[in-house]
This record gives structure tokens, sequence and C-alpha cells, in this order.
């Protein structure tokens, strides 16, 4: 669809009220939740993905979560040796490409937990139903989830738990709306992850590990990831 003219004018202010309640704030985030697979269907699925991440970032948070933390090194190390010789004859293409595979790997993961709880919340319950080895993987997966938020909060213990707190709130609120969404449409274009193969080889390596460092940057670098 066509968008039209959007027009800049500084002199304009615009304010947002803030919701005057934790019930209002979690009611407005159920409904942003709830227009997800509407926009999806209009501007396409990968663009409301809930994350983007590498098949084999997705194999390695696994077997974490599953309780192998050896197979999953050696895993990481070996997409790392599959990384180098797209990277030479730049000076030290061994080291840069396992630092950006490993790199690669932890954001990767962190954006899986992010979704495991804002996103599949819903599919992780019939597993903690379940018992046995599926209670574990999805307890470790919401306990993982929750650690991972708890990176870029607070630092005091009061401030962190309020964090904590809200944010998963948040999280249950949004996801509620996300499926109720997902469910009146009838489509799960907004649920589905985007699988992005690693960049392939070329004729340009310097341009490679330019676009491997621009899609690993830390969030709140120049460059930030959504």
């Amino acid at each position: 669809a066509e968008i039209g003219t959007v027009r800049y004018l500084p002199r304009l202010t615009v304010r947002h009220r803030p919701r005057p309640s934790i019930p209002a704030m979690l009611a407005q985030r159920r409904a942003y939740g709830s227009s997800a697979a509407a926009l999806a269907r209009r501007h396409g699925s990968e663009r409301l993905s809930p994350c983007r991440v590498s098949p084999w970032s997705a194999l390695v948070l696994g077997l974490v979560l599953a309780g192998n933390p050896l197979t999953a090194l050696a895993t990481a190390v070996g997409t790392g040796l599959a990384l180098r010789p797209k990277l030479e004859p730049m000076p030290d293409a061994g080291s840069e490409a396992m630092a950006l595979t490993l790199r690669g790997h932890w954001y990767g993961g962190l954006s899986i937990l992010t979704a495991a709880t804002r996103s599949w919340f819903p599919l992780l319950l019939p597993l903690l139903a379940l018992g046995g080895r599926p209670r574990r993987l999805a307890a470790t997966t919401i306990l993982a989830a929750t650690a991972r938020r708890g990176l870029d909060g607070p630092r005091d213990p009061a401030g962190a738990a309020i964090d904590l707190c809200l944010g998963l709130a948040d999280d249950v609120a949004y996801c509620a709306g996300l499926w109720q969404g997902a469910i009146e449409h009838r489509s799960a274009a907004a649920l589905r992850p985007v699988l992005a193969s690693w960049p392939g080889g070329g004729s340009d390596r310097r341009s490679l590990l330019g676009s491997f460092r621009a899609r690993f940057r830390r969030p709140g670098a120049v460059a930030t990831r959504r």
C-alpha cells in the first residue's frame, strides 16, 4: 500500500499522555499485540516477526537449554571454523571469524529468549504440564528469558525486582494480544521466526566482515538493531 507524502514540521510538538495505572498500561500493551497479525498481513510477516535468527544460533541455544553445553560449544566453534574461509585473506581471519560467530550466537540466543516470553509463552505452558524433560526445558527457557531481561535492567536489587515483574507483565500482556490477533485473523504470520542464514561469500571480503559487524553490533551502538 502506498503511504503518500510524509511531512516533517519541527515547530510541532506531540505529547503522549502516560497511562494512569498499571492495568491501563497492560491493556494498551495487549492492544498493541492484537494489531500485529493485521500489520503482518499488510506489510509482510518478516517485518513483524518476533525474532530473526540463524538456524545455527537456534540450534546452539536449544542444545544449551536441553542440557548439552559441550555439544552446543562444539557446534558454535564449528560454525566459526566454517566461516573462516569466507573472511580470508583478511588479517586474523580465524580470530575474527570466531569472535563474530560467537557474538552472533550470543545475540541470536538473546533474541530467541526475548521471543519465548513475549510471543511464544502459550507454547511453553503445555510443556510445563507434561513433566520430566519437557517441563525442565520449558522452565529453563522461562528462567533464562527472565535472566536475559535482568541484563538490561537496574543494578540495585529493589529496582531490578520491580523492573523484572513489570517486564514480565508487559510480555504476558503483549503476548495475550498477539495470540488474540492471530486467532481473530487466522494468521500465524506475526508468530513465526525468520531463519536467516549466515551472509554468503563473495569477492569483497571486507564488505562481508562489515555486514557481520553491522548485524551483531551491541544494542546502543551507532547502528542499532531492532
